[in-house]
């Protein structure tokens, strides 16, 4: 086996290996060449000159093409809403007789929903809801969020189903108690049906 073979050799483990790690790959001048057939899942660095010869001319057309062309003339990149909207007048939020300070904001990226909040006042009610943006698809349990109840605090869970995130004292999904002080706070994301 030749020199060039063996780098090639190790050179397609390591992106088998990176696959798998999804980590990111560096290529320092002079240190590999990649072949027509080489697949990259992950980040690469590429430092030095680029220069192709043979069959990697497509390759280094494709690497020209990715890092020259502004963000703002990609056309196939995820749908964003605007940052942060604040989404706690639209909500219908269950749990609570008086709110002495609610936050809810959202942030859409493609599939993914980004949600931050934080609600406290007074309990008049064992159950904990708000409702989302945007239905989950399917059902996901993002089991940690700063809860206070009546006055004591803890960790509970969220349970994301619909289009509700409703909140649970503890992850056995004990209820709250309907008087003293109530409190949620923290951070999720959850997949747009």
């Amino acid at each position: 086996m030749t020199d060039i073979e063996e780098r090639v050799l190790r050179l397609e483990q390591e992106l088998l290996r990176l696959r798998r790690s999804h980590a990111g790959l560096e290529i320092g001048a002079g240190l590999n060449r990649l072949g027509q057939d080489t697949e990259i899942d992950g980040d690469l660095t590429l430092t030095g000159e680029i220069e192709a010869a043979g069959v990697g001319t497509a390759l280094l057309a494709a690497v020209e093409a990715a890092i020259s062309v502004p963000w703002a003339q990609v056309t196939d990149k995820p749908e964003i809403d605007a940052a942060n909207i604040n989404w706690a007048s639209d909500a219908t939020i269950v749990g609570w007789s008086s709110r002495t300070s609610t936050f809810i904001r959202y942030a859409s990226v493609g599939p993914l929903v980004f949600v931050s909040f934080y609600i406290t006042g007074t309990s008049n009610s064992v159950n904990t809801t708000f409702t989302l943006p945007f239905s989950v698809t399917g059902m996901t349990i993002r089991p940690v969020c700063r809860i206070r109840n009546n006055g004591t605090y803890g960790v509970g869970s969220i349970y994301l189903f619909g289009d509700t995130a409703t909140f649970y004292i503890d992850a056995a999904g004990s209820s709250w108690t309907a008087s003293g002080t109530k409190e949620i706070a923290g951070e999720f994301f959850y997949w747009k049906a």
